[in-house]
């Protein structure tokens, strides 16, 4: 463009030919038409090749060094400093006038550490390894029912998988297995007068306390239309009515834990959504929204204050998904930006906007 501005005649036709210093940069002692874009020498006549002049130190070692500085401390943020500015704003519950020693207890569902829907690699990079899926089953991979006592306190673990009366393998195990604790159960709190000393002879003994239930499938309801608060089902979701054995136990089965095990509290899952509803008019079962960003977008858990007569619940939300991503892609932008900026791009680009406007 500069040469064949130079061809034109006259004096004017050079002046329109020398481009502006403070657009364009400036020029090299070289020769005139060697000029610096994107931090490079261009000048048809190649002195140097690309490959030399982008590994030399002034052109790559700064920027580089101000993009690992910016991932690193993205990265921090984004995997750890964002977790404790929101969970610093969390606190267990207070349970005022009882001198009983208190359990605290953090309760969460549907993590879905595993699984390919709505899941990528990312989201299974940052969800899972070797180390969390080791401890994952170790701590909770059981077929059955137990009894997990805490300070006087006793919790039900329950598969509520095998109570879906479908003949499966192990469900007249489970069924066997809940009845002999709930026999347990009940000996130990003497709430039935027709178990005798016989009945009860070789039961374990546990703590005289209502249990408190935890199992994956919420028990029987129809809908979550009664269900509130900003992580309760979308009110397209609460229209739908939930079907026995697939989105909640069947009614036997859920009558049947009631009066086997006569809870003091619920708590349950596989919903995704929270809810709260009242059993009998009295009992309280709650159902833990998931635990995980592919299945909303404010995943929480519950902080517990629990003595062998009484409770009391908090829930403690974490960083939304779309702040986490949100604050990753304005990163992005910013890093681009910064690699622009030093190889002088944005001057480039004025200059050659206003060239080019001038020519026409």
């Amino acid at each position: 463009m500069v040469r064949g501005r130079e061809r034109e005649g006259g004096e004017e036709g050079r002046q329109r030919a020398e481009p502006a210093p403070a657009l364009l940069g400036a020029l090299s002692q070289s020769g005139v038409g060697h000029r610096v874009m994107f931090g490079l020498s261009i000048h048809p006549i190649w002195t140097r090749t690309l490959v030399r002049r982008w590994l030399h130190q002034e052109v790559l070692l700064w920027p580089f060094l101000k993009l690992l500085a910016l991932g690193t401390v993205v990265a921090l943020f984004c995997e750890l400093g964002i977790y404790y500015a929101v969970i610093l704003r969390c606190d267990w519950p207070p349970l005022r006038g009882s001198s009983a020693p208190v359990l605290k207890a953090l309760f969460l569902a549907d993590t879905h550490l595993l699984g390919a829907l709505r899941g990528h690699w990312f989201d299974k990079l940052r969800r899972m390894d070797w180390y969390k899926l080791q401890r994952f089953e170790g701590v909770f991979n059981f077929t059955s029912a137990k009894v997990v006592t805490r300070k006087g306190i006793n919790f039900v673990l329950v598969n509520s998988i095998a109570l879906q009366g479908d003949g499966c393998s192990i469900c007249s195990k489970v069924e066997n297995d809940l009845q002999q604790l709930s026999l347990a159960l009940n000996c130990s709190r003497q709430l039935d007068p027709s178990h005798s000393s016989e009945n009860c002879k070789g039961k374990e003994i546990f703590p005289p306390s209502a249990p408190i239930l935890l199992q994956h499938y919420p028990l029987y309801r129809v809908s979550d239309e009664e269900c509130t608060g900003e992580d309760s089902a979308s009110p397209e979701e609460k229209q739908l009515l939930f079907r026995e054995k697939y989105d909640t136990l069947s009614l036997e089965a859920s009558k049947k834990l009631l009066w086997w095990f006569c809870p003091r509290l619920i708590l349950s899952g596989h919903t995704h959504s929270s809810c709260t509803v009242l059993h009998n008019g009295q009992l309280p079962e709650i159902s833990v929204p998931s635990f995980n960003w592919r299945n909303r977008n404010n995943p929480s858990f519950l902080l517990a204050s629990i003595t062998a007569t009484d409770f009391t619940l908090a829930k403690c939300f974490m960083p939304r998904e779309s702040t986490v991503i949100t604050i990753y892609l304005a990163a992005g932008v910013l890093a681009i930006n910064l690699l622009l900026f030093h190889f002088r791009f944005w001057q480039w680009l004025m200059h050659y906007l206003i060239d080019k406007h001038k020519s026409t």
